[in-house]
């Protein structure tokens, strides 16, 4: 399998805002099918939404093109980072893009805690987060169909500290960059 090359991207350039922005509305519409939601808030993020995120984004590329983002941001949490959006082009799933921008941010910010959140009925992403050891810490029933939510955490430091759910993200002034 040929891994992606992978590597922080300015989300903040219109133009990459752009091409992370297509990459999540196809990957989301697909997400929206295989969940059953007739309602999905993912969809409703636009270019500017990226430009303006309090993030880092990792890009994967493969062959020069990308094919899919990560998004991570700070939580309340002290050493705790929350991937906000972890999105592969459906026309390069099953590349290793996913794997290589999980394995990539969990290299570059090794010392922190992470957390991510997806539906119990995506096991495409359930799969690839158990790979890596993330497991779950909380569940929950969100928006007017009750889509069920799934928190999973990876423990990588002594710091970590049990919380019921996901607090609003801080700034990402304090990532590794």
């Amino acid at each position: 399998m040929p891994f992606a090359t992978v590597r922080t991207i300015d989300h903040s350039s219109l133009a990459v805002a752009e091409e992370v922005h297509s990459i999540q509305m196809v990957a989301y519409a697909q997400e929206a099918r295989l969940i059953g939601a007739r309602y999905f808030p993912p969809l409703d993020r636009t270019a500017q939404d990226i430009r303006s995120a309090d993030a880092v984004f990792l890009g994967a590329f493969l062959g020069g093109e990308l094919g899919g983002a990560l998004g991570i941001e700070n939580t309340e949490g002290p050493g705790v980072l929350n991937i906000e959006s972890l999105v592969v082009s459906p026309g390069q799933q099953r590349q290793g893009i996913g794997f290589s921008l999980l394995s990539a941010a969990l290299e570059l910010y090794a010392e922190k805690d992470m957390e991510v959140s997806t539906s119990t009925k995506n096991d495409p992403a359930l799969r690839l987060y158990a790979k890596f050891g993330f497991v779950e810490y909380h569940r929950r029933r969100v928006g007017p169909e009750a889509i069920e939510i799934v928190s999973l955490r990876k423990v990588r430091s002594n710091h970590s500290v049990e919380r019921p759910s996901f607090g609003k993200p801080q700034s990402a002034a304090h990532l590794k960059r």
